[in-house]
């Protein structure tokens, strides 16, 4: 083989992720932001949520930030009933596709 190299800078710059900081008790239901793609919570009590359906291919993580309480969270359409936070960093990431979140990844977190 025969030729010269040459060199190259390859530049990468990571997608913004649009992050929410929800801190409370109870049901947060009507705090979450669909469009926010990470939720860092902080419970001060235990706490539940509704996740309503997303669109194809929509991405959320949640991630337990401060253990103040259990938090429950409740997705519409889901493989199993409910996804439990009891301990900090406890973390889940779902993707909804074919009307349903999908579980990616649960660190910690019980889905139940």
């Amino acid at each position: 083989v025969s030729g010269a190299l040459t060199a190259a800078t390859l530049s990468v710059t990571a997608p913004a992720r649009s992050v929410q900081l929800l801190t409370g008790s109870g049901n947060l239901t009507s705090s979450i932001t669909m469009n926010s793609e990470v939720h860092s919570i902080t419970t001060t009590g235990a706490s539940t949520i509704a996740l309503a359906n997303g669109v194809a291919g929509q991405v959320k993580t949640f991630v337990l930030a401060v253990d103040g309480g259990t938090l429950v969270i409740t997705p519409t359409n889901y493989s199993a009933s409910t996804i439990t936070f009891a301990d900090v960093y406890n973390a889940a990431t779902l993707l909804f596709v074919s009307g349903e979140w999908v579980p990616i990844s649960l660190v910690g977190a019980v889905s139940a």
